[in-house]
């Protein structure tokens, strides 16, 4: 029924998108094969196609690509209660015979047996391998090119890992208070390391730790990000801001198959199932809005009438546009959407005032001198505002004087998560690397994404890779850093922490929470 199923998805998917356009012909055999294994795409400007079954209707390998099943390190990722293969080609061609998982044994492949195995689906032995093996009509020039990579395989190792030494990127934005923020984190982190290498390191290699500040304009920053990558060779990169340049980071890291551990940003892209290499650390505005809406709904009840104010802008929009679809799916029967647009702040307050709106949710970035907070100020009616803490101006609060309690911000941590045992630890490091008093946020959230870090490869073993990382990292459930909510990822979860906690300001101006961790569906 499974292989059914995927079947009939591949035959739907195949009939509703053009085929891929072929790629500009490579430099080397291992190049083009790596454009076969990868994304199903012959390099000579053909097309390969893969049946899913024997008797299925062939589509485009695009759909099926190797790297799907076997792994960017060909290894074999098991999914579905399938396991494939390990096509490593020292592992096919080893001088014994080999036993599958499945129990079937067959003698070593050869390049011949190796283009019948992909083509009719036979192994060395004459034995079928199993239905989930796609039989591909490829161009022998491909399987040449294909049988290259896979040698290939083997003999590369990734950047920043040898027998004795793991080294970890970390960089910052250059921006004066970022910048600060990111060297204080940068000490912090360094201590940790330390630490550990004291210890004999993790199965004896020794961590070390490359850091730079990069441009606060996205573009720049993209560039010089890439040539840190280049000149430092990092094996991963650890919590970094990505602040504005979400789409052009991920799309650099999956080109360079590099993991980037605990990645902070207010609008972080973890539902995309091509972003394999970015991990974020921490909820961004959208899942801090919808906590923020579900505690509206607890308090006012289902018919409140809540509006939904953003800035012009086409992300500010889409966000509160699914916010306006996620509220009315829950069942809130009031929700409004409002545009703010420069100079029309008196006009939108006085509107809302006149609807006797019960919450205001704000989707943008005021400061504390806005005309908005103003507006605000010089009318009798006091709904709840609901801010997402991301969104803060520099962390700092609105001036809403003696109506402040109806405040409600939403933040992805609390002090409150912070264990004895982690600022223990957090002492200790502070004490003997004398890190600086200041920046104390920033540090703790660099030191949490160490700790995932450091867990993802402890877990991979003395064999470590970028892929078995990744594949560590994704087996993470409700990892526990001490210091921020549990840490969750998977297959298609790439947001640590789904969720946020609800604080209100008192008439004193002190922050406090108001109830236990949300967590997001």
């Amino acid at each position: 029924m499974r292989q059914a199923c995927i079947c009939l998805a591949a035959i739907l998917v195949a009939c509703t998108e053009p085929p891929a356009p072929p790629q500009r012909a490579a430099t080397t055999a291992v190049q083009r094969g790596q454009a076969i294994y990868t994304r199903g795409i012959s390099p000579s400007g053909g097309q390969i196609l893969a049946r899913v079954s024997r008797e299925g209707p062939p589509v485009s390998a695009t759909l099926l690509p190797c790297v799907g099943c076997h792994g960017a390190d060909g290894r074999g990722r098991l999914e579905g209660g399938v396991s494939p293969s390990n096509i490593r080609w020292e592992s096919l061609t080893r001088p014994y015979e080999a036993t599958e998982a499945s129990g079937r044994r067959h003698p070593p492949y050869s390049e011949r047996s190796f283009r019948k195995a992909i083509s009719l689906g036979i192994d060395p032995a004459g034995q079928q391998l199993l239905d989930a093996m796609p039989r591909f009509e490829i161009p022998r020039a491909d399987t040449d090119d294909l049988i290259a990579y896979l040698q290939s395989l083997s003999l590369r190792a990734d950047p920043g890992v040898s027998a004795e030494e793991l080294r970890i990127g970390f960089v910052a934005p250059e921006e004066a208070e970022q910048a600060e923020d990111g060297r204080a984190a940068r000490a912090a982190v360094e201590a940790f390391f330390t630490e550990i290498n004291r210890g004999g390191g993790i199965y004896g290699r020794r961590l070390s730790l490359s850091f730079a500040l990069l441009p606060s304009a996205p573009e720049e920053r993209v560039a010089a990000l890439r040539r840190f990558i280049d000149t430092e060779r990092p094996f991963a990169v650890l919590g970094m801001v990505l602040g504005g340049a979400e789409d052009s980071v991920s799309t650099l890291f999956d080109e360079q198959r590099l993991p980037l551990v605990g990645a902070l940003s207010a609008s972080p892209r973890p539902e995309s199932a091509e972003r394999r290499y970015v991990f974020y650390l921490q909820s961004g505005v959208a899942e801090q809005a919808q906590v923020l809406l579900g505690d509206a709904m607890k308090e006012k009840g289902s018919t409140a009438r809540i509006a939904l104010v953003r800035p012009e802008g086409e992300e500010p929009a889409q966000l509160s546009g699914r916010l306006a679809s996620l509220g009315r799916v829950q069942g809130v029967g009031g929700l409004t959407e409002h545009v703010l647009t420069a100079g029309g702040e008196e006009a939108l307050v006085a509107e809302l005032s006149r609807q006797r709106v019960d919450a205001v949710l704000l989707l943008g970035s005021w400061g504390r001198e806005n005309a908005l907070w103003q507006a605000f100020s010089r009318v009798s009616w006091a709904p709840l505002l609901l801010i997402p803490g991301a969104l803060l101006s520099d962390g700092e609060l609105p001036p809403l004087g003696n109506r402040a309690n109806r405040l409600r911000l939403a933040f992805p941590a609390s002090p409150s998560e912070r264990t004895p045992e982690a600022m223990a630890r957090y002492q200790r490091l502070a004490t003997t690397a004398a890190l600086p008093s200041e920046h104390l946020p920033a540090q703790l959230s660099a030191l949490a994404s160490a700790l995932v870090l450091v867990e993802g490869v402890v877990r991979s073993g003395h064999d470590l890779d970028r892929e078995r990382l990744v594949d560590a990292l994704e087996g993470l459930r409700g990892f526990k850093t001490g210091l921020l909510p549990p840490i969750s990822y998977g297959r298609d979860r790439r947001l640590g922490s789904r969720g946020a906690y609800v604080f209100t300001v008192g008439s004193d101006g002190s922050v406090r929470p108001l109830g236990s961790w949300v967590e997001l569906p």
